[in-house]
């Protein structure tokens, strides 16, 4: 609870050195700054094809990865069963940079340190369907 009520009374002393306006964009940045977490995990939607959405009484499956940013790895993880086969990791331009064969698993660590900084796709693909999600790789 600290982290923001800190930088508004922070601004708030210091509030006749800067406009109005100047206050405002400050304080609000702080803010949004201090809602935004350092690392956190992210989703991959699996829409299931027709014969698997009966096994699994659904139409979608989550596959959780984290952390997200990712600095040398991040693992995959798949609490409903549903067994991974491959991962790929595309660059802003498409190209396939990383690509690891998953071999049924539920859970994986992949190893990033290779790549460098930047917004990636990945992509996990299954028996029963095909996801992709954002993947932030900072070091």
């Amino acid at each position: 609870m600290f982290l923001f009520f800190i930088p508004f009374n922070l601004f708030f002393m210091f509030f006749k050195l800067f406009d109005f306006s100047k206050f405002l964009q400050l304080s609000c940045f702080c803010l949004l700054f201090a809602l935004v977490p350092k690392t956190a995990s992210a989703q991959i939607i699996v829409i299931l094809e027709d014969g698997c959405s009966h096994t699994y009484n659904q139409s979608q499956i989550e596959i959780s990865f984290s952390p997200n940013p990712a600095d040398n790895a991040f693992t995959l993880s798949n609490t409903e069963g549903l067994q991974m086969n491959q991962a790929i990791i595309r660059d802003a331009n498409g190209y396939v940079v990383l690509q690891k064969n998953l071999n049924g698993k539920t859970n994986e660590t992949i190893q990033t340190s290779e790549l460098p900084e930047g917004n990636y796709a990945l992509t996990v693909t299954t028996d029963c369907g095909t996801g992709t999600a954002q993947l932030i790789i900072v070091h």
